[in-house]
């Protein structure tokens, strides 16, 4: 199997859940900073014109509208995943190339789903996503061409054969079995298997 890249594309993205926290993180230091300032301008300027003060504002205020206006919500008031959500959906473009990096670990089930509609909107915006997941959700969008690496090599399998949808299935159907091999004791009166 040979894999090459024969299309420059518009924009590219490679994304981890650990670059959102610390995006998040940024984000929440760059408003604490300009707001304070903004308070440190109203101090300063006291007792000075208002087109002084405004014209001392103008470059915080400007980083506060910008951080508000680019995102469809406060990304710093969403849940992590919904503010997930919001982060990659403001980044497509058409004939994108985006990487992304286990994405599961910031989100839900249900805000799994979402981004499968997101890569759905991607891909029919002429975008290609190459994604790294266990995620049994994400790995479940049709028509995706599942990769499998083990011990160095690299193989198409498809998805009922991945092994995290294998062990999945398994442990569904067996839950008080495993949670008994890995040592965990299980009352069988609470049990639903």
């Amino acid at each position: 199997m040979r894999y090459s890249f024969n299309k420059q594309p518009m924009r590219s993205f490679y994304f981890t859940a650990e670059d959102f926290v610390r995006y998040l993180d940024e984000r929440h230091d760059m408003r604490r900073e300009a707001e304070q300032m903004l308070n440190e301008i109203e101090n300063t300027y006291a007792g000075r014109s208002q087109f002084a003060k405004n014209q001392a504002a103008m470059a915080p205020m400007s980083t506060l509208s910008d951080m508000d206006g680019q995102y469809s919500r406060n990304l710093l008031e969403s849940s992590h995943g919904e503010g997930f959500i919001s982060f990659f959906s403001a980044r497509l473009a058409p004939d994108g190339l985006y990487l992304l990096d286990e994405p599961e670990g910031a989100l839900s089930y249900s805000n799994q789903l979402s981004l499968l509609a997101l890569i759905d909107q991607a891909i029919q915006m002429n975008c290609q996503v190459i994604m790294a997941t266990h995620s049994p959700v994400l790995c479940a969008f049709p028509g995706a061409q599942l990769l499998s690496v083990e011990h160095g090599n690299i193989s198409e399998v498809s998805y009922d054969r991945l092994e995290s949808i294998q062990f999945l299935k398994y442990f569904l159907s067996n839950r008080s079995g495993v949670l008994k091999q890995v040592g965990i004791q299980v009352d069988s009166s609470a049990s639903s298997d």
